[in-house]
């Protein structure tokens, strides 16, 4: 079993008396399995919080990574479902800082079908499956979503003709991630179009959003 190798070091100050940090590590075990390791502190930063271990197969971690990545701006592993856009429209694909990481280290280990996946998903061959269309149809209200331990986010409850699902903030091209309620709260998620005729409804609840936020 190889040594675990560092992964990514985060840090959160987004509350009054916060300064929690972690250093996230992988070991790599074979035949595809992962042990993550995430080691921090508490929410004052002062005290080590109990470290958090899990076992996951290749699939899963990149599933994991993905979604973590997709929360810097600087790095997304999604793709936006947009019917007025073409592919050749669609922004080139990046890794984030934790999928660049773990390519080095699956190469490191000899994980060469985790090195693969990565770089299908890069060019666009990975996943094979496809991801079908969808629609915004409503939306329902403002409420927080759990994403990690302790990490909650203020999103945009809506309905979708997959079922319900959790909208973060769109930008100004009225793109914004959506995450369905079906799926976990380690899925990657992707970015969607919000119809034009919905944006008014985004900004009547934009009070009730950014009083959530403040909590």
């Amino acid at each position: 079993m190889s040594d675990r190798q560092f992964l990514f070091h985060g840090e959160l100050l987004d509350a009054p008396g916060r300064n929690e940090s972690w250093d996230e590590y992988l070991r790599y075990r074979g035949n595809n399995r992962w042990e993550l390791i995430v080691e921090g502190t508490d929410f004052s930063g002062t005290i080590a919080a109990k470290p958090v271990k899990e076992v996951m197969s290749t699939k899963a971690l990149l599933t994991w990574v993905s979604e973590r990545d997709a929360e810097i701006e600087e790095g997304s592993m999604e793709a936006i479902d947009d019917p007025e856009t073409s592919e050749d429209e669609a922004p080139q694909r990046q890794f984030g800082p934790r999928a660049e990481r773990l390519r080095e280290i699956a190469v490191s280990v000899g994980a060469t079908y985790c090195v693969s996946c990565l770089d299908g998903w890069l060019v666009g061959t990975w996943p094979p499956e496809k991801h079908r269309a969808i629609r915004i149809l409503d939306i329902k209200g403002v409420t927080r979503r759990g994403v990690w331990i302790r990490i909650y986010h203020s999103v945009y409850e809506v309905e979708t003709n997959l079922g319900p699902g959790f909208l973060y903030p769109p930008g100004e091209d009225r793109a914004a991630k959506l995450i369905l309620k079906s799926e976990s709260s380690m899925a990657a998620g992707r970015v969607v179009k919000v119809p034009t005729a919905l944006m008014a409804k985004i900004e009547s609840l934009k009070p009730s959003f950014e009083a959530l936020t403040r909590q």
